[in-house]
């Protein structure tokens, strides 16, 4: 899937447009729908999964990158929540959820600005 927003357009619409046109297009209820649609299971059994993530993280394990593998799986984790969270249709979101969802929020942000900025190894 080709993302809208990098598709060919005239050169006098600026990439910076182009992503502004895709946030208004695309609403947190439909990509909310989109990410509540992905299949897990199916991708997890995908082989085309493991033949891009499992060379890219042994690549990433030999140079010794462990902040990006720790940004990775912070961005999966960060997406893996989303569905639990984001209304569907016209729902509220219940405080509890809500809770949750913004401590481990927090909680992920503290530890990458910790790894990625301020701890220097």
């Amino acid at each position: 899937m080709v993302l809208p927003f990098l598709s060919k357009q005239p050169d006098d619409v600026g990439l910076f447009q182009r992503v502004v046109d895709f946030l208004a297009e695309h609403d947190i209820h439909k990509i909310g729908g989109l990410i509540r649609e992905i299949d897990w299971q199916t991708q997890l059994h995908n082989p085309k999964v493991y033949l891009v993530s499992l060379p890219l993280l042994a690549l990433l394990l030999w140079k010794g990158k462990f902040r990006i593998i720790l940004a990775l799986f912070s961005l999966g984790l960060f997406i893996y929540l989303l569905p639990f969270v984001l209304p569907q249709g016209s729902d509220y979101v219940p405080l509890r959820k809500l809770l949750i969802f913004a401590a481990v929020t927090l909680v992920l942000v503290v530890v990458n600005l910790y790894f990625l900025l301020i701890r220097r190894d």
